[in-house]
């Protein structure tokens, strides 16, 4: 296994920098559409399947969430902590939908849609932390 990890880190292979968790699992997403998590010794933790090739940088959010965009349809993958995650969310550049765990519904009732500006992705968070289980308030104080 580790013999194929190493060929999938290939320069024409990947064009993403890796990241690495507080656990020091390396997270790096490649061409074949897949993000890979690597055990600190090498070997394949364990890898997921996008919806493109994989050329932005996985990020790591304090709570252990892998943040991994994707180009082709466009779109971004949230997958909680450290393991394949219960609930899988998509995003897709321009559609005004979020699937959830297989079921697609609207984003929100304004018709907001993930974009692209200057280089940047932005998504409609609000819409990521409720269909993880969150909420988000207001605090007009700051």
């Amino acid at each position: 296994m580790q013999d194929i990890l190493i060929g999938k880190m290939t320069k024409a292979h990947n064009k993403a920098f890796p990241a690495t968790a507080l656990d020091e699992t390396i997270y790096v997403g490649s061409l074949d559409h897949y993000l890979y998590a690597i055990n600190p010794d090498g070997t394949l933790k364990w890898k997921y399947k996008t919806g493109g090739a994989i050329h932005p940088s996985p990020t790591i959010g304090s709570d252990g969430t892998i943040y991994v965009g994707f180009v082709g349809s466009g779109g971004l993958y949230t997958i909680g902590g450290t393991k394949i995650p219960e609930i899988s969310i998509l995003l897709k550049i321009g559609s005004p939908n979020i699937i959830v765990s297989g079921e697609t519904k609207p984003i929100d009732t304004q018709g907001s849609k993930p974009i692209i500006e200057n280089g940047r992705t932005l998504v409609p968070i609000r819409s990521i932390i409720e269909a993880l289980g969150g909420t988000i308030e207001w605090d007009s104080g700051t």
